[in-house]
């Protein structure tokens, strides 16, 4: 059993009050927490001692305590990305915490690679914020950029780049990349990044889009569906919220 109760948007009395329920009715084999109550389950990722350990070491907080099985779907994926030649690109990094535990996961493959890590650090833009359901403020915390750029400083590579998406890719020139992470709860932004790295993507690349399928986040499902379906893409969509592209 895994249990965490904080929701990955908004705590509710309802949502805590099912979560009592569900962990009664359910005491062995379910998985509670980041906005998931999941029945009849092995995770066998719960049991994997260095994944585990990994995990509990920088999950120091209940935000980030709910999101095993989030990291599981990222570890996995990242591992596939890993057999292609090309680079890692994160767009919304926030405090790098999945980027952070993936790096270290996989040091010894992906610290050679070129590694982008884009984001305002100031929070959402205005002009970016129609329907997301993140405030400026919940993501604008003081000296987040030298906080990351500490934080990462122990791996090669890694370029880390302040601005907003799309507009701060005018100024790189990334090419083949195998791993693609889009989180910026944005559906403005994450078409623009869509726009300028689908044409850059190795072939048996990967795609995840964070918050495709949570319902809280649909303006983004809404606009990058028919994105991505006219250009004959099929999205895997998660419980966990996620939304896989397997180029």
């Amino acid at each position: 059993m895994y249990v965490n109760k904080q929701r990955n948007c908004y705590t509710t009395e309802k949502y805590e009050n099912l979560s009592d329920q569900f962990e009664k009715l359910f005491p062995n084999e379910s998985f509670i927490g980041d906005d998931m109550l999941i029945n009849n389950c092995n995770m066998h990722f719960n049991v994997d001692e260095d994944f585990s350990n990994l995990f509990n070491s920088l999950a120091l907080s209940p935000i980030y305590q709910q999101m095993k099985w989030r990291l599981h779907i990222l570890d996995y994926f990242l591992e596939v990305a890993l057999k292609s030649d090309g680079s890692y690109v994160e767009c919304g990094v926030f405090r790098g915490f999945k980027s952070y535990f993936l790096f270290k996961r996989h040091k010894d493959k992906i610290n050679s690679r070129n590694k982008y890590l884009f984001d305002t650090f100031e929070g959402i833009p205005k002009k970016y914020s129609d329907g997301s359901p993140i405030t400026n403020d919940e993501h604008r915390k003081r000296s987040l950029h030298e906080f990351i750029i500490n934080r990462f400083a122990e791996f090669d590579n890694t370029h880390i780049i302040k601005g907003a998406v799309p507009d701060s890719l005018e100024n790189v020139d990334v090419t083949d990349v195998s791993f693609l992470h889009l989180d910026m709860n944005s559906w403005q932004a994450e078409i623009g990044a869509l726009k300028y790295f689908l044409p850059r993507m190795c072939k048996n690349s990967i795609v995840i889009l964070d918050d495709f399928g949570l319902f809280s986040h649909r303006e983004q499902m809404n606009h990058e569906l028919p994105f991505l379906r006219a250009r004959g893409y099929r999205i895997l969509e998660l419980p966990t919220g996620q939304g896989i592209i397997h180029i």
